[in-house]
């Protein structure tokens, strides 16, 4: 096994509702399920981290929004993670778990990117992990200000100080 994980954040039905679809969700679907072949080819762990909403919130445990994207195929020694803060790492066991498969470096792909994608990010790079960023493997919604691909951009550009930041077919695992 690698000492790589593939950490996939809060790609959950949800954020694919016809009334509210994350900007590019087609593309970045394809490069997700990129990531998670490429995973599975090198014997990667693959980390699926679902949100957890409250009572009224579309990502409401149980609910039909809060289940996984059928992207996501869970087999044997996958690892889910249920959170409840846009950071993977907080009030989880994330880092016990990577540490104790001796992993090293995570690659980061999923939604929403000003949120989960960013805060996480950052808290693995304070964790002292190796960091990549899949640039075309994450997105959002548009904002009150912004676009989405502009927030989408600015994060790839202001991220860089954390991670690596490549295209999902250029990373290596």
């Amino acid at each position: 096994m690698t000492q790589t994980a593939l950490v996939l954040l809060d790609v959950q039905v949800n954020m694919f509702a016809p009334e509210a679809t994350v900007h590019a969700s087609e593309r970045v679907l394809a490069a997700i399920e990129t990531l998670i072949n490429a995973a599975r080819n090198n014997n990667a762990a693959i980390v699926y981290v679902q949100h957890n909403g409250g009572p009224d919130d579309p990502d409401a445990p149980g609910s039909p929004g809060w289940q996984l994207h059928e992207v996501c195929t869970l087999q044997a020694g996958d690892l889910v993670l249920q959170k409840e803060t846009p950071n993977a790492f907080l009030h989880t066991d994330l880092a016990e778990m990577l540490r104790q498969r001796e992993i090293k470096q995570l690659v980061l792909a999923g939604f929403q990117t000003e949120l989960c994608i960013d805060t996480t990010c950052r808290a693995a790079w304070s964790r002292g992990f190796r960091v990549s960023l899949a640039a075309d493997a994450h997105s959002t919604f548009d904002g009150e200000t912004l676009k989405a691909a502009q927030i989408i951009a600015h994060h790839n550009s202001v991220l860089r100080n954390f991670a690596r930041v490549y295209s999902s077919y250029n990373i290596k695992f």
